[in-house]
């Protein structure tokens, strides 16, 4: 697999070390086709970029396009701060025609835009705790494509998930599947799922406020039966779907399990994780246990990624670069 552009370098603007030439002569020496510079979002109180420097970048990637047309394509991007769980980001209509791309995330330091963000904050950066996770995953977008001057947020979670399953040659048409969580990642791969044909959708939380919101768009968008429950999860209900999938981050670097691993099941059944570390979850632990197939969350990531990447470039990965990325995971743990 050859690597050809690398889209997320930091540069002096933000908190990098070199100037935007530096990075371009540095990705030039290493054979990159292409480069994004994306600094911080100006409504960071430790690294945000000063909102009047965007023109100022803009205007130096200009040049040094004209200067090193014939090496590199060097693309101008920001890393925006999500301010809250509505979705709102450090974008405005002064500086959004500057880029040609646009990635957001959370970051310590960000300005929030209400009392309830602050809290979220300190949950998030000094707790850890479960509600600021589910606060955070409600407004994450993954990849978002500047089109004719719109900015247009697509959720790549579903279509990576998705793909995951497919790739095992996995039909997933008119089957029926149990979703732990209701977060931001269970709605992608839920609504994605519904628009494959899967017969039915149960969520379990719990609470289920957020779980009905994700149950109503799919009753009144779609052909698939979707419900909620608060229920724990045993053998009995197991043994009346096909796919199981965890998209809560239970099991993220640690032990934790979302089911009762004493559970026992003797029936065909795909379970899924979207947990990618460690690769072998105390979820998945317990699937193999009960000799029944799995997904690991590394493939919804990798697929994730490349979908981004398609969305972004317009070039289809293949097969190859699946496997080529994944064994660079396998052999980095």
């Amino acid at each position: 697999m050859e690597i050809l552009a690398d889209y997320h370098t930091h540069t002096v603007y933000s908190h990098g070390k070199g100037s935007i030439e530096d990075n371009v002569k540095v990705a030039i020496s290493k054979g990159i086709k292409k480069i994004g510079i994306s600094d911080h979002g100006y409504k960071n109180v430790a690294y945000g970029v000063k909102i009047d420097d965007f023109e100022k970048m803009r205007e130096e990637i200009d040049i040094l396009n004209e200067k090193y047309k014939n090496q590199i394509e060097i693309l101008l991007g920001v890393e925006c701060n999500i301010l809250d769980n509505k979705g709102n980001i450090d974008l405005n209509d002064k500086i959004y025609r500057y880029f040609d791309y646009v990635m957001a995330g959370y970051h310590f330091g960000s300005i929030p835009t209400s009392l309830k963000g602050v809290v979220n904050m300190c949950q998030n950066y000094f707790f850890k705790s479960e509600k600021a996770k589910e606060y955070n995953t409600e407004a994450i977008v993954n990849t978002i494509k500047n089109k004719g001057g719109i900015l247009k947020g697509y959720n790549t979670d579903g279509r990576g998930f998705v793909k995951s399953i497919l790739d095992k040659d996995y039909d997933i048409k008119n089957k029926k599947v149990m979703i732990i969580g209701a977060g931001g990642a269970c709605r992608s791969i839920a609504i994605e799922m519904a628009s494959q044909g899967v017969k039915s959708i149960e969520i379990r939380n719990r609470s289920l406020d957020r779980a009905n919101e994700i149950i109503d768009s799919i009753n009144k968008n779609f052909n698939t039966e979707a419900n909620c429950s608060k229920d724990a999860i045993d053998s009995s209900c197991l043994m009346d779907i096909d796919i199981l999938i965890n998209t809560t981050p239970i099991g993220m670097e640690s032990d934790l399990c979302p089911i009762d691993t004493n559970i026992v099941i003797d029936k065909k059944l795909l379970v899924c994780d979207i947990v990618y570390k460690p690769q072998n979850t105390s979820f998945l632990k317990w699937a193999k246990k009960n000799n029944l197939e799995i997904i690991y969350g590394i493939d919804m990531l990798i697929n994730q990624a490349l979908e981004a990447f398609y969305i972004w470039t317009g070039i289809n990965p293949c097969n190859e670069d699946f496997k080529y990325i994944k064994k660079l995971y396998e052999n980095s743990i």
